[in-house]
């Protein structure tokens, strides 16, 4: 983060980073390291191109990037999920009591939705662009040498309503950070992101959700009381306006 953000910015973000240590849950199971970052992608205002190799597209409110396939996606508060993930933050989340523990040892990229916090966090980040039909505000991204926190970067695209903010602990950080602002791209009308319906919710409440972001729920049918654990396909996940996405629930 730029030196020059003020400190109601600083503590959104810090935020961010102490929940991406302190919030997990997971939409499919952990995985192994990732093997691939995405350095090759370009950015494209027609269309929605294949994620490059070893990638996936995950995002927000219809605007997504490439990241590695083998991240996970996290959306239950205040777990300790080990491994790469991809982390939503919903305002439940950021008013959490959650244990701050030491610092986290992953590469992580945390989407936080919210007009309001975007257009905060944008209005105070340093670097002004445009990456295809998209307006960013980013901050510079800091890589310490040696770096043993890793890379940051925080990005905002404001019009969207959403915030991205990238740790990545791994070869070639301050490329693979700059490549993966450079994949921003908005998805054309027909496509949309699914939402991140947050751990422990009621079957009403996703559906509820879905129904917003334009898609249909798929509930289980299951005869004893239970909660949502997740969705199929993961939040932050492409799919086609109308879809249906399955709601994954457990006991309790």
């Amino acid at each position: 983060m730029s030196p020059g953000i003020p400190a109601v910015v600083t503590v959104v973000l810090a935020a961010s980073v102490a929940l991406a240590g302190c919030s997990g849950g997971s939409d499919r199971e952990p995985s192994a390291r990732p093997s691939a970052s995405p350095t090759t992608v370009a950015p494209s205002t027609v269309g929605v191109p294949p994620a490059p190799d070893g990638t996936r597209w995950q995002g927000a409110n219809g605007v997504v990037v490439a990241v590695p396939d083998d991240w996970d996606t996290v959306t239950e508060v205040c777990a300790h999920p080990d491994g790469e993930a991809v982390r939503y933050l919903s305002r439940a989340q950021l008013t959490a009591r959650c244990a701050v523990h030491g610092r986290h040892r992953d590469s992580s990229l945390v989407v936080a939705s919210g007009r309001a916090t975007a257009a905060m966090i944008a209005g105070r980040l340093p670097v002004r662009s445009r990456i295809g039909e998209l307006d960013v505000r980013s901050s510079r991204a800091r890589c310490p040498d040696p770096a043993p926190g890793g890379c940051t970067l925080t990005f905002a695209v404001p019009a969207a309503g959403v915030t991205f903010q990238l740790r990545y602990r791994g070869a070639d950080a301050r490329a693979f950070a700059g490549a993966l602002r450079r994949s921003l791209t908005a998805l054309p009308d027909g496509l949309v992101t699914v939402p991140p319906v947050r751990y422990g919710v009621s079957d009403a409440a996703a559906i509820r959700q879905l129904a917003a972001a334009g898609l249909a729920a798929a509930t289980p049918a299951v005869d004893f009381p239970h909660y949502v654990t997740g969705t199929l396909p993961p939040a932050g996940s492409v799919v086609e306006e109308g879809a249906s996405v399955e709601l994954q629930v457990g006991d309790g």
